[in-house]
């Protein structure tokens, strides 16, 4: 696939995941169908590493690792205020933290309860790949000492 057609389907599902994230009460099979759109989700981000590093486009990495990171960053920031928000006793607050946190981690929100850190460790996959390949990228054009 190419990256023009890899990026519109990665928001695609990332708007998918929201909606169905929404989802209060979920049944067995319900459970399972949002699971695979979940893990389903990582792969058009997966397969854009893995073309930028094939074709040594430093470029595409690099939007990844940023996308990753921002996203683990804005995850965990979610979470934490989800959690003291608790102590606020407003659902208000928490009701708007929760939207917020369906917004930044929207596959999280997809997989089943036990399951959630299974998204959080997909991001964090596709973060540290990253890292060794963009030191590489410009070694290739250097020459070799004699």
């Amino acid at each position: 696939m190419k990256e023009k057609t890899l990026y519109p389907l990665w928001a695609f599902l990332y708007v998918l995941c929201v909606f169905l994230g929404a989802i209060p009460d979920r049944s067995g099979a319900g459970k399972v169908a949002l699971g695979i759109v979940a893990v389903l989700f990582f792969v058009p981000g997966a397969m854009l590493l893995y073309i930028g590093i094939r074709d040594g486009k430093k470029k595409t990495v690099v939007c990844i690792r940023w996308i990753s990171g921002l996203s683990l960053l804005l995850t965990t920031g979610a979470l934490v205020a989800n959690l003291m928000s608790v102590w606020s006793e407003s659902l208000v607050l928490g009701d708007v933290l929760h939207v917020i946190l369906t917004m930044v981690s929207a596959p999280m929100l997809c997989l089943d309860s036990n399951l959630w850190v299974g998204s959080l460790f997909a991001w964090a996959c596709l973060l540290m790949t990253s890292f060794p390949w963009i030191r590489n990228f410009g070694q290739k054009n250097r020459k070799k000492p004699a």
